[in-house]
């Protein structure tokens, strides 16, 4: 602790030189001690005045600044003792009165240690929750009893065999004893200290207060012995205590004035929670402090064998009875930890209770919410439109919407870019229809308004027009401006529907009608044609799920021409279904169908197995190298096994990949985006041709079709309808053959049916075609007759 003390104490260096009074009471302590070593008493019984009336100033303004108690004791025990040198001083400077001699002398000196006495009361008192009371008195009893028992023998034989008692033996008592209590006191505190580090300032305190009372004992042996002399170097270690006590106050209020590390005698007193451990408890010191001295004493032969014995027996007792105290304190607060623990306890479930409901409150708001865009979502929007349809009090009018274009953003640019382009999108509906309907994000890309109220259907056209002219405004995000479109179902209550349910499918119905039907004003309403659509839908779905592909499917073939020359090259299989009840059904009607409900999976699966055994048989009987093009639904190429199955086919029919032309159409492909790329990489691993089929049906762009590992572009059929009457899709398909061929792809034009429209296609340098000008799809039985050798004969012509 005392080396502790002084390594800290250089911090005072740069604070104290600054206050005048520091230096004026340090400087009187150094004289002080000089005039002693030359027997100068008129000097230091002047600078010993100087220094404590110095030192009784600081602490007055100490006190002065600060509340705490401590302080005013301290400063009591200074002042005083200014004022006893101050006596000593005047007495001295009578020629006919010596100090020494004047009889109140002793007793003027017993007041200072009076204020450390009730300093060290009142500090116990006020802080007596911080220590087990049981080992604070038996480390101070045990303190006390080895002090006395070792060293009272040797400094009180000659008052009890000598002297009798007299004034004068009794303030030597008064001394005496309020010296032990100081210093049993000041060693007993640092004893206890365990738990808490020590400040500067009590460090110093502790050492004051623990050199006064060793002092005290040391002056009433050489008063006992009459070889006390006035200003000699005891009188130097008097001076000491108050020095250090003004220091310590003194940095801890200049120095630390609005922190401290713990409470401490310079503190006030501070509240001590129950499940804290007590100061005093952890392993006891006092058997290590007084055991080394202990053996000195018996080395320099001070105590005798029996008493080293009985020293070692006592302080074998004290650990015995700390250790139980220690074991009664560990119990005690394990009781109250586990009482504390069960209170906790019961205040957590009521907080957790409580929390619980905050946050069910706030689960309840964020479940209603779409986090990225800040709307309402998919389940805010169910609940809402079960209120609106239970309540019947009023029409309201649905908006089923879907933004075109964007799965292509969110593939091509990333996620984060998508993410930004939906919260413009948002924002934008948001700020036009906040205050007139409830706009809310029922998916990826899928948005939902509900205008309440009665409304004419021109007000309605206004309102999905404004939709459509907001969501087109273009979007920048650096460095890209994007350009989307949006599809609307318009379905309106209870005209429509009057329920919840029928309303969602009938927006999504309406909504995918406009989509599909490539509308210029991009929205649509219901009507019962719809209806009518839906329920054709379902009877769709429940004929194909009944449907058996080998009885019920067949396949067709169209021819595919080079178009200098009409030299078959190949095939397109084109799936026909012929119901027992209701006879052909398109594939318009039944293959959309199929790819909503998943049955485009393994009805896909039938035609690559029929496509592959029929071109094998025809190839292998005619030794030639037709190709068969097989068109593959956008369902197809999300699925993980399609790929699996393509190989299996392959090998079970031994086709060489050269004979086979997957057909992806434009949409298909734009919607997928990476998906579709890495589909056309693996074909050109595999040595299997890709085509892109129904291309320039709106979703046209050079920069994605450079990124396809595709062989052929096929031009849709609506543009080669107009070629030979209309000059815009003259030019188009110009444009589109121009394209592929500086991409070195082969461009095949279907719906080829006039001479008209050949003669364009030939002169633009289109290579191949297909079309009911050379053939129309026919059956396998026919196939042979009609087409392939017809064509053998002419090619060998």
């Amino acid at each position: 602790m005392i080396q502790q003390a002084f390594r800290k104490l250089y911090f005072l260096n740069r604070l104290l030189i600054k206050d005048p009074w520091v230096v004026i009471m340090l400087s009187g302590f150094f004289i002080y001690i000089l005039a002693v070593f030359r027997h100068a008493d008129l000097l230091a019984n002047t600078t010993s005045v100087l220094t404590l009336f110095s030192a009784s100033y600081l602490l007055y303004r100490s006190v002065q600044k600060t509340s705490y108690p401590y302080d005013k004791w301290l400063f009591g025990y200074v002042f005083f003792w200014f004022f006893a040198d101050t006596v000593w001083f005047v007495l001295a400077l009578m020629p006919t009165k010596d100090p020494m001699l004047f009889p109140y002398m002793d007793l003027i000196y017993t007041i200072p240690p009076v204020f450390l006495v009730m300093m060290i009361i009142h500090w116990v008192a006020t802080e007596a929750k911080r220590w087990n009371l049981y080992q604070l008195f038996l480390d101070f009893a045990a303190v006390l009893f080895l002090l006395l028992y070792l060293l009272g023998q040797r400094f009180y034989q000659h008052f009890l065999m000598e002297r009798s008692l007299g004034f004068d033996d009794i303030v030597m008592a008064l001394f005496t004893f309020m010296g032990l209590f100081i210093l049993v006191s000041s060693v007993t505190l640092y004893l206890s200290s365990y738990r808490r580090e020590k400040s500067i300032a009590l460090c110093v305190i502790l050492i004051g207060l623990m050199l006064y009372g060793s002092i005290e004992f040391l002056y009433a042996y050489l008063s006992l012995l009459d070889l006390y002399i006035a200003n000699s170097f005891i009188d130097i270690l008097y001076l000491i205590p108050p020095v250090l006590f003004t220091l310590s106050l003194y940095h801890q209020q200049n120095h630390q004035p609005h922190h401290h590390q713990y409470p401490t005698v310079t503190d006030p007193p501070a509240p001590h929670h129950p499940l804290t451990l007590p100061d005093n408890y952890g392993k006891r010191k006092a058997p290590y402090v007084f055991l080394p001295l202990v053996l000195i004493l018996f080395f320099f032969g001070d105590i005798r064998p029996g008493k080293l014995l009985t020293t070692l027996i006592l302080l074998f007792l004290y650990y015995m009875m700390s250790q139980n105290i220690q074991l009664s304190i560990k119990n005690y607060h394990l009781l109250q930890e586990a009482k504390e623990a069960n209170r906790n306890l019961e205040e957590k479930v009521q907080e957790k209770t409580k929390s619980l409901e905050e946050t069910n409150q706030v689960l309840a708001y964020y479940s209603y919410l779409d986090p990225l865009t800040d709307l309402s979502n998919r389940r805010a929007f169910i609940e809402y439109m079960d209120a609106l349809t239970i309540r019947q009090q009023s029409a309201f009018h649905l908006f089923y919407m879907d933004l075109n274009r964007f799965k292509y953003i969110n593939d091509t640019h990333g996620h984060d870019v998508g993410d930004k382009v939906l919260k413009t999108i948002a924002r934008r509906l948001s700020e036009d229809w906040t205050k007139k309907g409830r706009l809310f994000r029922i998916g990826g890309d899928e948005f939902a308004l509900i205008v309440e109220g009665f409304y004419q259907r021109h007000a309605l056209s206004d309102i999905a027009k404004r939709i459509v002219q907001v969501v087109e405004m273009p979007i920048a995000i650096d460095p890209y401006h994007f350009y989307l479109g949006i599809s609307i179902g318009i379905v309106s209550y209870p005209k429509d529907a009057n329920t919840r349910e029928s309303l969602m499918r009938y927006g999504d119905m309406t909504m995918y009608q406009a989509k599909n039907a490539f509308a210029q004003s991009h929205y649509y309403f219901y009507d019962s044609s719809i209806k009518d659509l839906i329920h054709e839908k379902h009877v769709l779905e429940m004929l194909l799920k009944q449907a058996n592909a080998n009885q019920d499917f067949f396949l067709v073939f169209q021819p595919q021409y080079e178009i200098d020359g009409k030299k078959l090259i190949g095939f397109e299989a084109l799936l026909r279904w012929n119901h027992p009840d209701r006879g052909f059904i398109s594939p318009a009607q039944f293959i959309p169908v199929a790819e909503e409900t998943g049955l485009i999976i393994p009805l896909g699966e039938w035609v690559l197995k029929e496509a592959f055994r029929n071109i094998r048989e025809i190839n292998e009987t005619y030794e030639t190298h037709y190709r068969i093009s097989i068109n593959v639904s956008p369902v197809q190429l999300q699925s993980q096994k399609f790929m699996d199955t393509l190989l299996d086919r392959m090998r079970a029919e031994k086709i060489s990949p050269s004979w086979i032309d997957l057909e992806v159409t434009e949409g298909a492909a734009f919607r997928q985006g990476h998906s579709v790329e890495a589909f056309f990489d693996h074909l050109r691993e595999l040595g299997i041709n890709a085509s892109l089929d129904d291309f320039g049906t709106g979703y046209s762009s050079l920069s994605y079709i450079k990124r396809y590992d595709i062989d052929r572009l096929k031009i849709a059929r609506e543009l080669i309808n107009g070629i030979h009457e209309e000059d815009s899709a003259k030019e188009i398909v110009r444009a589109i053959i121009l394209m592929a061929k500086g991409l070195h792809l082969t461009i095949i034009a279907e719906g080829v049916e006039e001479e008209a429209q050949l003669s364009l296609l030939q002169s633009m340098g289109c290579h191949e075609i297909q079309g009911y000008l050379w053939s129309k799809p026919v059956p396998r039985h026919e196939l042979e007759e009609k087409v392939i050798k017809p064509s053998l004969v002419n090619t060998r012509k």
